[in-house]
């Protein structure tokens, strides 16, 4: 899909590149890998359908890139229910492309990250999604990595749109098993919203964070954010506060903002749920700190 004429098509319930189990001696020999993406929608193709919520999914697997929305006025392209699976990058949101929706993808297994959002691209709204891990309730029986980030956005020195990257939302996703950073925000972008400073005030989370921040809090068998806990807002002075109110589904407890304008943060330093000293973090059962 590659100019601005390309609008209102679906692609649904198709499949690109292989996933299947292991080449043994014997069996058809796998497809070639997808040398560049399976899905390509740029030079201002607008409003296409990539998957629908609760239909039959796409697969998009063992390409350069799953899915690649790229290039000025490509705009409010939407990617859901799709399983990007073993990808050198999962989806790439790239060159001023701008109100991309991702909604409800697994993202597993690529070799590099699991969402980039990079060259001044905007708008994004990243929701809902499985990045590292698969369906299912306990992250080290579906732990599905991707070896580089979970989600990169990158701001360019200047946006070629005088813009960099901003406006890039990150709203219930669930992002774990990463041996980098589960989201790294560079470079400024995202009008350089800083993650949030947390610590505890008896049996509350007490975070420092910009101005009438939205805080989404999560646990993490380490310093990411397997399982989204909660929700709050701050006051105007930057101050939130978390009352859990149920036991937390894993021991450490990570969180990040979403300003006003929609522009998300990293996530924050973890904050653990034991007292006392903590050489390694590690999953332990469920627990609040009383």
């Amino acid at each position: 899909m590659r100019d601005e004429k390309t609008t209102g098509n679906r692609i649904i319930g198709t499949q690109c590149g292989w996933f299947g189990p292991p080449n043994v001696e014997g069996a058809a020999r796998p497809p070639e890998p997808v040398s560049g993406a399976c899905v390509e929608v740029s030079r201002g193709a607008h409003d296409n359908q990539i998957g629908e919520l609760g239909g039959s999914p796409n697969v998009f697997a063992d390409a350069a890139i799953g899915v690649h929305i790229a290039g000025r006025g490509t705009r409010k392209n939407e990617v859901r229910n799709a399983r990007v699976d073993g990808n050198g990058v999962g989806i790439r949101v790239s060159a001023d492309a701008l109100e991309t929706r991702l909604e409800g993808n697994t993202i597993v297994r690529g070799s590099g990250n699991g969402v980039e959002i990079v060259g001044a691209s905007w708008s994004t709204a990243i929701v809902g999604n499985r990045i590292g891990i698969d369906a299912g309730d306990v992250p080290a029986e579906i732990a599905l990595p991707n070896e580089g980030w979970g989600i990169d956005i990158a701001a360019p020195a200047k946006g070629v749109s005088g813009r960099t990257a901003e406006q890039n939302a990150l709203l219930r996703n669930r992002i774990t098993n990463h041996a980098g950073a589960a989201i790294a925000v560079e470079n400024g972008a995202n009008g350089g919203v800083p993650p949030p400073e947390l610590s505890w005030a008896g049996a509350r989370i007490v975070g420092r964070t910009c101005s009438q921040c939205e805080v989404q809090f999560h646990s993490d068998p380490a310093d990411e954010a397997a399982a989204l806990e909660g929700a709050a807002k701050a006051d105007n002075g930057g101050t939130v506060v978390f009352t859990p109110s149920q036991a937390f589904r894993f021991r450490f407890i990570t969180a990040l903002a979403t300003d006003p304008e929609g522009n998300s943060s990293a996530l924050s330093a973890p904050l653990d749920t034991v007292p006392g000293p903590t050489p390694t973090a590690t999953a332990v059962g469920p627990v609040v700190r009383g």
